[in-house]
């Protein structure tokens, strides 16, 4: 009975520390044409995950929330999102363990992000 009681412990240590390394984070396209992609890699490294954003495109003026792994070495990631044309925009080493709110802009050809 010990050992099970000792194991199911772990377990639930394990479970919340799990736990406490996924979030919510709200994306907002506050640019003028929908998201269709929104990527991160660890900074530097250009070895893009799969789009946090499942088939479906941001609006202009649209929000979702996305449920991201938090980094535990390291919390800058680069990120990259995609607009319906396929062009693909980049801004470089964004802090994304403090990040609650992330507004997406692109203006003048150059992408920019205000980090919340």
């Amino acid at each position: 009975m010990r050992k099970v009681l000792v194991c199911c412990v772990v377990l639930l240590a394990l479970t919340g520390q799990a736990l406490a390394n996924e979030k919510y984070i709200q994306f907002v396209n506050s640019t003028n044409q929908d998201i269709v992609g929104i990527y991160l890699s660890p900074a530097g490294t250009r070895k893009w995950g799969s789009s946090l954003m499942e088939k479906i495109a941001l609006k202009p003026n649209g929000k979702v929330n996305v449920l991201i792994s938090q980094a535990t070495e390291n919390c800058r990631c680069d990120l990259k999102y995609m607009l319906t044309g396929k062009q693909a925009y980049a801004i470089k080493a964004v802090d994304m363990c403090s990040a609650r709110k992330i507004e997406l802009f692109l203006k003048d050809d150059e992408a920019s992000a205000k980090v919340q």
